[in-house]
């Protein structure tokens, strides 16, 4: 969580993250002439460099952190068992300190 501006192809999971223009330059898969061309971009403008590298830290602070990755299992296990059980009070999913 550096806060340093990246350039990515939006494949897989990355497409979630990586937003063109945002939080960083999003390029073709499988194109180098876009890569470099990207990475010129950057090179040569770093108020561009600054403001994607912020918005890429505060993104990932926000978004990624161990706390909201957490709270996303707790919920995704919520709902298995809820779904997954007759009762729903047969089993509670509670925080657990570290």
């Amino acid at each position: 969580m550096a806060g340093r501006a990246v350039v990515g192809t939006a494949v897989d999971a990355i497409g979630e993250i990586l937003i063109d223009g945002e939080n960083g330059l999003v390029v073709e898969p499988a194109s180098a002439d876009a890569l470099a061309g990207a990475i010129r971009k950057l090179a040569a403008d770093r108020p561009l460099r600054c403001r994607l590298g912020r918005a890429a830290r505060q993104f990932a602070l926000k978004e990624l952190s161990p706390h909201v990755e957490r709270e996303h299992w707790l919920e995704v296990y919520r709902r298995a068992l809820e779904e997954s059980c007759p009762r729903r009070d047969a089993f509670v999913v509670t925080e657990t300190r570290y």
